[in-house]
């Protein structure tokens, strides 16, 4: 997400999806920018598409220009799991000065490409 945010007042809730593809590596399932002092809570992944195991990072920026800094780390076991609350159920929130981004990587080469959908509510 890029760009202004006009009812700070309001709670936004910002809905998507990436395809996380096969090459491997880490990569940004969805990246904030440019959106001055926010809280993001109630991220949600749906990982129904994935077979094999993971993790998820979410990365700030302290300062505008300044390098990412890792954040959290959450790993997970493929199960019957299907959605990753992160913070949704402990009214967590992440407090953010600049940007944010949210990463994946496999643990284990998935052989196709995945699509990993995303929910989360910005907040002011």
């Amino acid at each position: 997400m890029k760009g202004v945010w006009n009812n700070r007042n309001e709670p936004k809730v910002i809905a998507g999806s990436m395809t996380y593809f096969d090459t491997g590596g880490e990569q940004t399932i969805f990246e904030i920018t440019d959106v001055p002092y926010f809280f993001v809570s109630g991220i949600i992944l749906n990982i129904s598409a994935l077979t094999q195991n993971g993790t998820f990072k979410i990365y700030m920026r302290a300062y505008e220009g300044g390098p990412y800094i890792l954040l959290a780390i959450i790993s997970f076991t493929i199960s019957s799991l299907l959605c990753i609350p992160i913070g949704a159920n402990y009214n967590y929130r992440i407090p953010v000065d600049f940007d944010l981004k949210l990463t994946y990587i496999e643990d284990v080469d998935e052989g196709v490409d995945r699509n990993i959908a995303y929910k989360y509510t910005l907040e002011n």
